[in-house]
């Protein structure tokens, strides 16, 4: 029987140990190389990585533990004990982690909660392990050279790869190709070894490799015995090397975060090592250098593909200033993707190209070209109209085999165009508005980045039929009413040009008001006329006031021709119905996209009617709504009403389309007058109902303007409004300096589980997720019908919050589909994600550099430092006392909160 060499017999070679010392642990920066002592007391520590909760978990050869610790060094417990020289660690997607137990040649798994089972006996002496994103298992068996390959639990284990030299192979890493990469000690080199199981020699030359490590950074991470570890790239070429001193003897396992921080051990006799801090780096964007310069500004991303990562970004903008250029991916870039860019010959002047893919650490021999056309609108097709009965190839014939196409340099095409079979889809037997879309031909020379599609409306004429005999009728007749007084001021200059049409129908009365178009038109050029001299970007009011102050519905109508003269002008559009107001930003009204959905073309817009209504809730309804604010303690001040816009367009044929306007991309107002008997003062917030009752927060200021209050409902949607009173007193933080913070956003229901609140606990991702959706107004109880995230269900209480934070931008997911909710958010990051809030709440930004004022700013990364200016000089994000702003440091709950409320303050969204 071949006699197995155990590793110890390789470090007793590589390193003398007289006695068993105790070991530290140091900490080194990618950037100055200096070290750092994070831990010591360590017995013989071989391994560290990083687990789920942003601990290092270290292995200790010579003590046969795991050691769990902070990754400042602080908190340091055994996690696990009892090991036989643990060597190899990792952990699943479920937290679960996985130990290669070298002497003891088994395989442990430990569970979240701790519990420790062996799922694989009688392995021979292991060392490297990793786990693939198919929950694989890859085991190193150090005495053969064999790499095993197993289940999760142990099963179906067999020799994927042999062979690769005997009591050679120690440190593993993988990929997200599921690329396995091995250091041959005896070899000197580093191995590439395929899903399929071809190896392949991928660094070479090298001195006695014991490790190698896939950093979150992108780079490979080699531990060598010539007291060094080098970096290379993604194609195995050297970028860097860092010395280790011979004071600590050789560096072993490692984890380099996203910063290039290494945290590193080494099995010497005085100390072993680990190295760094944690950082974050920007994912979405690359940077390149041009042999060439452009103009600056924005160019076609069609030039660019980013190849080689697993979430197939795609590239949204490239911005160009001088010879620089920014691409914007649309998904996050992993650390284990093997990224490079890859650009197309563009234009017709045949540049010379010598390659198709530049790396990321080298694009100075790049050239690029600008001169791709892109198609910006589809020529307007005229209506089809066709008798009852028509059948399809009839209509195929009819349809255009070529549509003009007009091009970003205002020049114009034809193209052909493949033409699909109807929405709904065509049924010649049955009238009505048949749209067909068709799918536009793109030359070598173009590009039509938003899949522009050319339009036709096919019109089948009703069937003719005779009477059926049969009539219709309401349980109540319906009474109605016309009035010609409605006013309508533009910018407080009025006339009565609107129409009242009131009715009542089962008790339910309704005031719809048509405003005279063209009156209305030449009141705003006038208005237009008469400003042109004085301050631009100023915002306009076109005010209109409902008579009928008793309607339960108020339906004010206004043609699409009006609303985009109002949005070219830089209107606000104000409906008045007693003491409710609605103010809506016309250009929020979207009319030309609106028109496009409704098939109607510019010269049409007149033919489109928005429809803004405010609806009276019913007393049934109003008396659930309270009900529901009663059981959660609190009171509703102000009767709830619903406000909805609908577009609509009649066509010749009777037949109509709508589209209604869900929500705005930025925030509309809406106005309650505070009754005279109720105290204004105990307004805590706005609420917005969803179907069945539940309610959540809406950023509310409370007002006052000539000698009456107001609330001022903030919501970026359309639904049912109100007001409620909802103090709530947190009882954990008496005596914190977060109280009065922590007690406000309790009682705006932005804080909603505060009998669990920990004033200094670190903020999870989730936890920070539901604070910022909530305190914006973005949460919707009714929004639960989906899940985004791998480890999130559908019935996940945070669902709806993580699900809104990733769809506004504010903080995303990781690569492999999962969210990571329990995972904490260090400073620096939480002000990336603040600044994009800032975007949403349109908090302007100060050009102050308060930043600089505090003594460790030049420790925010780079990628962080634009959005830490902004959150500072906005006075949004705050430091920790003393000139300290600590920006790798994590971020509590109170500071979480306490951040929170002065962007809702700095946005004017609420006041104090």
């Amino acid at each position: 029987m071949k006699r197995l060499i155990s590793l110890i017999a390789i470090i007793t070679m590589l390193v003398t140990i007289t006695t068993v010392s105790p070991v530290s642990s140091y900490a080194i920066t990618s950037t100055s190389y200096a070290f750092d002592v994070l831990s010591t007391g360590l017995n013989q520590a071989i391994n560290v990585i990083k687990g789920p909760d942003n601990k290092l978990y270290i292995s200790e050869y010579g003590g046969g533990s795991i050691v769990r610790v902070d990754r400042d060094g602080q908190n340091k417990t055994n996690s696990v004990t009892a090991l036989n020289q643990p060597i190899g660690m990792a952990f699943d997607g479920s937290g679960n982690l996985y130990i290669a137990e070298h002497a003891g040649s088994q395989i442990d798994k430990v569970s979240a909660g701790g519990a420790k089972t062996v799922i694989k006996t009688e392995t021979g002496l292991l060392t490297g392990l990793v786990i693939d994103s198919g929950n694989n298992l890859y085991a190193v068996q150090y005495s053969s050279g064999t790499i095993l390959k197993m289940n999760l639990n142990g099963s179906g284990s067999t020799d994927f790869v042999t062979g690769l030299g005997s009591n050679s192979i120690i440190g593993m890493t993988i990929d997200s190709a599921n690329n396995l990469y091995v250091a041959d000690r005896s070899g000197g080199k580093i191995k590439k070894i395929t899903p399929s199981g071809t190896v392949t020699d991928f660094i070479t030359g090298l001195s006695t490799p014991t490790w190698v490590t896939l950093g979150e950074d992108g780079y490979f991470y080699v531990s060598l015995g010539s007291r060094s570890i080098e970096k290379y790239d993604v194609d195995g070429n050297k970028v860097a090397a860092f010395a280790t001193p011979s004071t600590i003897g050789y560096p072993w396992g490692s984890y380099v975060d996203q910063a290039g921080s290494i945290y590193f051990l080494s099995l010497g006799s005085v100390c072993k090592k680990i190295i760094g801090t944690a950082g974050t780096t920007d994912k979405t964007h690359i940077e390149l250098v041009l042999n060439t310069t452009l103009s600056d500004g924005i160019v076609d991303t069609a030039a660019f593909n980013v190849s080689g990562v697993a979430s197939n970004p795609q590239i949204t903008e490239a911005i160009v200033s001088g010879s620089s250029i920014r691409l914007t991916l649309n998904d996050n870039m992993s650390y284990t993707d093997n990224i490079k860019v890859s650009y197309a010959k563009t234009g017709t002047n045949n540049l010379v190209v010598s390659g198709k893919s530049i790396e990321l650490d080298d694009f100075t021999n790049m050239p690029v070209t600008n001169n791709i056309l892109k198609v910006t609108s589809v020529a307007n097709l005229s209506d089809i109209n066709v008798s009852n009965g028509t059948n399809l190839s009839t209509i195929t014939g009819q349809l255009p085999a070529s549509v003009t196409l007009t091009l970003s340099n205002s020049t114009t095409t034809n193209s052909a165009v493949t033409w699909d079979g109807g929405t709904p889809t065509y049924d010649g037997n049955t009238g009505g508005t048949y749209v067909f879309s068709g799918t536009v031909a793109i030359s070598e020379n173009l590009s039509n980045p938003s899949n522009l599609k050319a339009r036709v409306n096919v019109i089948v004429a009703p069937a003719s039929s005779g009477s059926s005999g049969k009539s219709s009728h309401s349980t109540t007749s319906p009474t109605a009413s016309t009035n010609d007084n409605t006013i309508v001021k533009v910018n407080g200059e009025e006339q009565r040009i609107g129409t009242e049409n009131k009715s009542n129908e089962n008790g339910v009365s309704k005031v719809q008001v048509s405003v005279n178009s063209d009156t209305m038109g030449k009141m705003i050029d006038a208005e237009m006329k008469a400003n042109s001299s004085k301050e631009t970007g100023k915002t306009n009011v076109a005010e209109v006031n409902v008579m009928d102050k008793s309607a339960n519905i108020a339906i004010v109508g206004l043609t699409g021709e009006i609303v985009k003269k109002l949005d070219q002008n830089n209107f606000d559009v104000l409906i008045k119905k007693g003491e409710v107001a609605y103010n809506i930003p016309a250009k929020e009204l979207t009319v030309d996209d609106i028109a496009k959905k409704l098939s109607v073309t510019q010269e049409g817009l007149k033919e489109i009617k928005f429809e803004i209504q405010m609806k009276q809730m019913s007393k049934e309804q109003e008396t659930t709504y309270g009900e529901k604010v009663k059981a959660n303690n609190g009171e509703i001040l102000i009767a709830p009403v619903d406000f909805s816009v609908v577009a609509k367009v009649t066509r010749a044929d009777g037949s109509s389309q709508d589209v209604t306007i869900k929500s705005f991309k930025q925030y509309v107002q809406r106005i309650f007058e505070v009754p005279s008997d109720v105290n204004p003062n105990e307004i805590t917030t706005g609420i917005v109902f969803n179907e069945d009752g539940s309610y959540s927060h809406v950023p509310t200021t409370v007002f006052k303007k000539d000698g009456k209050w107001y609330a001022g409902i903030n919501s970026l949607t359309n639904s049912t409004y109100s007001v409620i009173h909802s103090p709530i007193t947190v009882e954990s933080v008496k005596g914190h300096w977060s109280k009065e913070t922590v007690d406000d956003m309790a009682s705006r229901l932005v804080l909603t589980d505060y009998k669990n609140f920990d004033a200094n606990k670190a903020v999870t991702r989730t936890e920070f997720a539901d604070y910022i959706v909530r305190a914006l107004g973005l949460y919707r109880e009714d929004e639960k019908s989906k899940s985004i995230f791998s480890d999130i269900t559908v019935n996940n209480k945070n669902n709806v919050s993580i699900q809104k934070a990733n769809e506004w931008g504010i903080i995303n997911g990781y690569p492999d589909g999962t969210f990571r909710g329990t995972n904490t958010i260090t400073r620096e990051e939480a002000m990336v994600m603040y600044a994009k809030a800032m975007d949403i709440a349109k908090v302007a930004d100060n050009k102050s550099n308060k930043l600089a004022a505090y003594t460790d700013s030049a420790k925010v990364a780079t990628w962080a430092t634009p959005s830490a200016q902004r959150v500072v000089n906005a006075e949004i994000f705050n430091g920790k006392g003393n000139g300290i702003l600590d920006p790798k440091g994590t971020l509590t709950e109170a500071e979480a909160l306490t951040a929170v409320r002065n962007l809702l303050l700095k946005a004017e969204l609420i006041n104090k």
